[in-house]
């Protein structure tokens, strides 16, 4: 899965809403790209097992999950 397909799925029915803002809001876009940093990096991780341990993948999971939810809260999205 791409890194854009894993930031869109913590979105599955509010995508359009969260991209919107993303481009609109300097807080929401700073956010954003983090999420977009960690997914990348979740790909770097699916292509070179020795980047990434499994355990530090989960960290950057529960992370990027983390970030979703303040988005979520500061668009007051639910």
């Amino acid at each position: 899965m791409s890194y854009a397909e894993q930031i869109k799925s913590l979105f599955p029915e509010d995508w359009p809403i969260v991209l919107e803002n993303c481009a609109a809001d300097p807080e929401i876009e700073e956010i954003c790209s983090d999420l977009a940093r960690l997914a990348q990096d979740l790909e770097t991780a699916e292509d070179n097992i020795a980047f990434m341990s499994s355990n530090l993948k989960q960290d950057v999971l529960k992370t990027m999950k983390a970030l979703a939810q303040e988005i979520r809260q500061k668009l007051d999205l639910s």
